[in-house]
């Protein structure tokens, strides 16, 4: 993929659109974000590259909601005990990856840096354990 305008000065618009257009000439499709300038992007023409460009409200108007569980958006932070689908009851610390598309994160500890991605949803059922991490 060609990158314009890859200097601060001339804007994260070019790049934007540069990404854009290759992704179009490859005939991509997939999650599409929508920057706050109007600009409707596939997401998976994006790049680390063009992803250390932007900056924060730019990379908050391209993040996608789409790998998030829906039943725990609003839970991360919280130590929640949950029935899987299947019957099974397990406790975890809700987390959230970072990146143009996030996933929540199963931490089983509170001093945990990192788990695996939610799995079991939907949930039969959810209940805080504990508040603060």
């Amino acid at each position: 993929m060609r990158l314009l305008g890859q200097s601060r000065n001339r804007g994260i618009s070019r790049i934007l659109i540069a990404a854009h257009a290759a992704g179009n000439a490859r005939g991509m499709s997939g999650d599409h974000a929508e920057n706050r300038k109007g600009l409707t992007m596939n997401l998976s023409t994006m790049t680390q590259a063009l992803w250390n460009q932007m900056t924060v409200a730019q990379r908050d108007a391209m993040r996608s909601d789409a790998g998030l569980t829906k039943q725990l958006i609003g839970y991360e932070g919280k130590r929640v005990e949950v029935v899987d689908r299947d019957g099974t009851v397990r406790r975890f610390w809700v987390g959230r990856s970072s990146g143009w598309i996030p996933c929540h994160i199963e931490l089983k500890r509170r001093t945990s840096t990192g788990g695996q991605s939610v799995y079991g949803a939907p949930y039969r059922s959810i209940r805080i354990v504990e508040r603060n991490r």
